[in-house]
């Protein structure tokens, strides 16, 4: 694996993170039971 690779795979974890963090803290102000 080289160096960009990695960072692509780095910045797609980040991205994912915050992406459900944020969907998270929506669904709990709508407070409506999703699974995810």
């Amino acid at each position: 694996m080289d160096h960009s690779e990695q960072h692509e795979r780095f910045l797609y974890n980040e991205l994912r993170f915050e992406l459900e963090d944020s969907i998270r803290a929506y669904l709990q102000r709508t407070r409506r039971p999703y699974p995810i």
